[in-house]
């Protein structure tokens, strides 16, 4: 947890309880402005806006209240928060994620990431055989094929390529051993 993120749960949990007083507002407009960097300003003031939106969330699930005073008080903090982020330039979008959505895309994020370097990790391998085939040539077409079969064999047991990506490249390489002299029938 960074520095910004440490200090926006530390105000939370401090000031949450404040959300219906005329003091949370004025405290965050403060605690942000001890923040020196703008970018940093913003990170802060959405963090908060943030938890107190999960903070009123939280609430509904109990309440039935339409316009209860926890309500009331969240839509003057909300409106208060955007205006100040609108102070530092930064446009609110209404559509925007929860933090639980938000969440969860960057968990899958991460999986993505995660199955991307695996892939390219994949590649190594595979560039890496294909390296070494390039120097078994002295072992003749029929035993640098059966080397070859084999390399495809493990590519697909490992999972880095597919049944269907190898057998084209089986079929190709068959074909063209096939074609030459002194093979007969691969």
């Amino acid at each position: 947890m960074n520095v910004i993120h440490q200090l926006a749960a530390e105000f939370l949990e401090e000031n949450l309880d404040l959300m219906e007083s005329k003091e949370f507002v004025p405290r965050a407009k403060q605690a942000a402005l001890e923040i020196h960097s703008k970018a940093d300003r913003i990170l802060f003031l959405t963090l908060v806006l943030e938890g107190s939106t999960k903070h009123i969330e939280d609430h509904r699930q109990g309440c039935k209240a339409p316009d209860c005073g926890p309500e009331g008080a969240y839509r003057k903090v909300s409106y208060f928060l955007q205006q100040e982020l609108a102070g530092l330039d930064v446009v609110i979008d209404h559509n925007a994620f929860t933090p639980d959505e938000r969440d969860a895309i960057q968990d899958r994020l991460d999986t993505i990431l995660n199955e991307l370097a695996q892939v390219k990790e994949g590649q190594g391998i595979v560039a890496g055989d294909v390296e070494e085939l390039k120097d078994l040539m002295y072992l003749g077409k029929k035993k640098w094929h059966r080397q070859f079969t084999g390399a495809v064999a493990d590519w697909v047991g490992s999972g880095i390529v597919s049944e269907a990506v190898a057998k084209p490249l089986l079929d190709q390489m068959g074909n063209m051993l096939g074609d030459l002299p002194a093979l007969p029938g691969i």
